[in-house]
């Protein structure tokens, strides 16, 4: 056994393996493998934020551009619609300010039918059609028949405007036997008023007041309809001095007034 020595010096201690000293590991180069700073973060949020803004100012800007077209689109529609308007009432006013209607004198009952011309301006072409019932004395002896009827018709140049005509069914006459004899009582059942206005528009209106453009050579128009009733038996042609007479007879009237 080694006992140890007391000469004071220290004892020797075993070799042992060389220490290496530790260093810190440099940062790495790569930018993608460097982990994001604060300030990288907030310039990517406000790029995106950026770009929101844009797309959503280019959806808002074609959304306006949409809404300015449809507005004006609606503008152009509205103004065209009322130009339409007015043409159509510009071309009904005269025509809108001419009438027909029937009279009835309260001491003897007779009948007339009554034009007026409330423009001023004439109208031109002008037919009148009546579908006149009455009764008939066919053999002078008091014995009468009715449901007798004849159709009038009636036609003059122009009716000056600020003016009426008026066509009495005083004195209204029926064929019977090849005779002329008077239709007495006699009673307007229909009646009509075709006339062209300053603008050589043809119109037409009946009874209840009713105003359409109607060509008198159409087909349809009630001119026609008149004249076809001349070919059935209840009918019988026109006899009418009076209502010829009455349609050329203009009196002035207050253009303001319905009379």
């Amino acid at each position: 056994m080694t006992q140890p020595t007391h000469s004071g010096e220290p004892e020797a201690s075993s070799p042992s393996a060389p220490q290496v000293p530790q260093t810190t590991p440099a940062p790495s180069q790569d930018p993608a493998a460097r982990p994001p700073t604060r300030r990288s973060l907030r310039g990517t949020e406000w790029e995106k934020i950026a770009a929101v803004t844009a797309a959503a100012a280019a959806a808002l800007g074609l959304v306006f551009t949409a809404w300015t077209a449809y507005i004006a689109q609606e503008v152009a529609r509205d103004q065209l619609s009322q130009s339409q308007q007015q043409d159509a009432e510009s071309e009904r006013s005269q025509a809108a300010s001419t009438n027909a209607w029937v009279e009835q004198n309260v001491e003897d009952g007779v009948q007339t039918l009554v034009v007026a011309n409330r423009f001023p301006d004439p109208i031109k072409d002008v037919v009148v059609g009546l579908i006149v019932d009455g009764l008939v004395d066919e053999f002078r002896n008091g014995k009468t028949q009715s449901g007798e009827g004849i159709v009038i018709i009636a036609a003059a140049d122009s009716i000056p405007p600020c003016a009426k005509v008026e066509m009495e069914l005083e004195e209204v006459y029926i064929t019977k036997n090849n005779k002329s004899v008077p239709l007495m009582a006699p009673k307007v059942q229909d009646y009509f008023l075709a006339f062209k206005d300053a603008n050589a528009k043809e119109w037409e209106r009946d009874k209840y007041g009713s105003l359409t453009r109607k060509s008198q050579n159409s087909k349809d128009s009630t001119r026609n309809k008149y004249i076809s009733l001349l070919d059935t038996p209840k009918y019988d042609g026109p006899h009418q001095p009076n209502v010829d007479r009455g349609i050329n007879a203009y009196k002035p009237i207050d253009c303001g007034n319905r009379s």
